[in-house]
């Protein structure tokens, strides 16, 4: 059953879902595919052409029983918050960790419908790593009759790969591709931001870890054992997409200043990845 844990999402977090969501739908284009409201937060989703996907949280202040994003949006500001990966047996998941050494926190497999574990991101490196097992397809959202403006952009962007600077190629390689089945695509010293090896699921969902060479961004990790330095898109027309700077031939990028802590990275059809 290992074969079927895949990554699933990138989550972003905020105060200002909204901004988010016209970023991620009106700019980009992704499918929006459902969301609810939970406790202490909202959160909904969109799906690219690849089948990854962008989670968005909002806190939500009016109700505060479950203050997790307002602690984490307190004390980092905002910015990705979480990995997930879905997996079969969430039981059969805490072996595997286990196994591998990691000690999971955030156990909840009371409800069959959502059972869920986390990494925190002082063991994963540097992020959140959310293990998910759901019994319902489309995790058991019923969107009804929901109606949304079309999104702003020609045609809908897709999400290329999320990109996660680490401090130990290999041991993060090793708990991507030993624990949580990612398969290994490539690697190499050619990325412009240091040593690097990308692995894909069959979800579509594929992740490059960089080990950075390139002083600047190596002073932008600041030491830690990881964090998530972009999200990397192929766009048809960045005409839509506000506050993207050209860096070079077919390439731009939007900096975390100016898209609520996550960088984008964005290049066109031709350019290059």
């Amino acid at each position: 059953m290992a074969d079927h844990i895949y990554l699933d999402h990138l989550a972003v977090a905020s105060e200002h879902g909204f901004e988010q969501f016209a970023r991620y739908y009106g700019e980009l284009g992704g499918e929006f595919i459902g969301g609810a409201v939970d406790p202490g937060f909202f959160f909904f989703q969109v799906k690219y052409v690849s089948g990854m996907k962008i989670e968005i949280l909002e806190d939500d202040p009016g109700q505060p029983a479950e203050d997790f994003l307002r602690r984490f949006v307190d004390r980092n500001s905002a910015g990705p918050h979480h990995l997930t990966f879905k997996v079969p047996d969430i039981h059969a998941a805490l072996d595997r960790v286990r196994d591998a050494g990691y000690e999971p926190v955030g156990i909840d497999v009371v409800n069959p419908e959502w059972q869920q574990a986390f990494l925190h991101p002082k063991q994963a490196p540097g992020i959140v790593i959310q293990m998910a097992a759901s019994n319902k397809e489309g995790d058991g959202w019923d969107l009804g009759d929901t109606r949304l403006p079309q999104p702003i952009c020609a045609a809908p962007a897709d999400l290329e790969r999320v990109v996660l600077l680490v401090d130990d190629l290999d041991r993060e390689t090793r708990l991507f591709s030993e624990v949580f089945n990612g398969e290994r695509v490539g690697e190499g010293t050619d990325d412009e931001l240091g040593g690097y090896v990308e692995l894909v699921w069959s979800s579509g969902g594929r992740l490059r870890l960089v080990n950075p060479t390139n002083p600047a961004v190596v002073q932008w990790l600041g030491g830690r054992a990881g964090r998530l330095y972009s999200a990397d898109f192929v766009v048809a027309d960045i005409g839509p997409v506000t506050g993207a700077r050209a860096m070079g031939a077919g390439r731009w990028e939007v900096p975390p200043e100016a898209n609520l802590g996550v960088r984008l990275r964005l290049r066109g059809p031709g350019g290059s990845s």
